[in-house]
């Protein structure tokens, strides 16, 4: 090989080594950013616990779902009991920590905008839990389909009203002015209006329930029953702990699986067992795992700033139109209570205790 020769080969392994290094390099640099990953604090703030299911079930199944998607999280679940103020102190403290995304199960819709507006200042995407949230920026709202919640409510409702002679009905409702109430309320009237226009079902009480307490839900009710002298043919309410109440109140007057009390919802254990029991005709079954990875895929895309997944509608909250997650819910009886021992919300053990292991649907099951 002459000497022209040898500066051309040089010359060609010296390009071969810089496109090979480029390559290195631009691989070394696609592999970190594939592997870099979302970290830091994610809040989960929940509106109090008398709904058992927020830290029983959905703030664990958050956790889960978040330690999943982006392990270099970390959650921080808070309670507000029941407190808007102290909700919103814990929001603000949120923010200062900086916090990387906020999943807010709000205590009152319409007491969150100034904090909101502070998150979006700060950058901190918001989701909207199961509760909506007005007047204020959200990023997303992840919800049940809450008008389809209130018809399957009250479906049995209207089947049980609509036979024989006209027939009476105590409305015990959730929270005023909440998003969930008015919708269920909406849901609901798909099938009753018909029957109470036409004279078959007489409303003899319809009653708000303040943040849904049962104790709230009991004197509601012992309020109706004397008002009637215990002339109620069924109860119809909108969750587990309206539901609750109803029966604390008609276990007092010897009236429980006497009065059906139709509605429910969260699957609650205790609503479960009264279902089981015959003191309760059904409850909507939200599957908590589906909404807390929703919102956890949410979240992440959130964090990333990536297109929001699962959206399906769209939820004007009187700031702006919110991208929302609709899901579907399930109507549990005593017929279908498999469907959330099958979910993994509860065991057939944990539900067949106390008086409810004496019942045929427990017997079964060979408890």
């Amino acid at each position: 090989m002459n000497l022209s020769g040898r500066y051309k080969w040089a010359a060609m392994i010296a390009i071969a080594a810089m496109i090979l290094a480029a390559c290195g390099s631009n691989a070394n640099a696609a592999s970190t950013k594939t592997s870099s990953q979302p970290s830091g604090d994610v809040y989960f703030l929940v509106s109090s616990a008398t709904t058992p299911r927020w830290l029983s079930q959905d703030g664990p199944f958050f956790t889960q779902y978040m330690h999943q998607f982006a392990p270099k999280v970390h959650v921080v679940i808070e309670n507000a009991n029941h407190s808007v103020s102290l909700q919103q102190s814990q929001v603000e403290d949120a923010i200062t920590k900086g916090a990387k995304a906020i999943v807010l199960v709000a205590v009152d819709p319409y007491e969150s905008a100034g904090a909101l507006a502070d998150a979006k200042l700060a950058h901190v995407p918001v989701i909207a839990y199961d509760h909506n949230v007005q007047n204020g920026p959200l990023t997303a709202f992840d919800v049940y389909n809450s008008v389809q919640i209130g018809a399957l409510q009250a479906a049995p409702a209207c089947k049980f009203l609509s036979q024989g002679p006209p027939k009476t009905l105590a409305r015990i409702m959730g929270n005023a002015g909440e998003y969930g109430t008015t919708r269920y309320f909406e849901g609901q009237n798909r099938c009753l209006n018909p029957l109470i226009k036409s004279g078959q079902v007489k409303v003899v009480c319809q009653t708000y329930t303040p943040n849904w307490l049962p104790v709230n839900a009991q004197q509601e009710a012992e309020a109706c029953l004397t008002k009637t002298n215990d002339h109620v043919d069924a109860f119809l309410d909108m969750n587990d702990s309206t539901s609750a109440g109803v029966i604390a109140a008609l276990i007092a007057q010897h009236l429980a699986g006497k009065i059906p009390v139709f509605g429910g919802q969260d699957a609650n254990l205790q609503a479960i067992q009264y279902i089981a029991e015959g003191y309760q005709a059904g409850t909507i079954f939200k599957s908590f795992k589906v909404e807390a990875k929703v919102a956890a895929e949410l979240t992440v895309a959130a964090i990333e700033h990536k297109p929001l997944p699962n959206i399906n509608g769209v939820y004007n909250n009187g700031y702006g139109k919110i991208p929302t997650a609709l899901l579907t819910p399930t109507y549990v009886t005593a017929k279908n209570i498999n469907a959330v021992v099958s979910a993994g919300i509860w065991t057939w053990k944990q539900i067949c205790t106390g008086p409810a292991a004496t019942t045929a649907v427990c017997k079964a099951q060979g408890l």
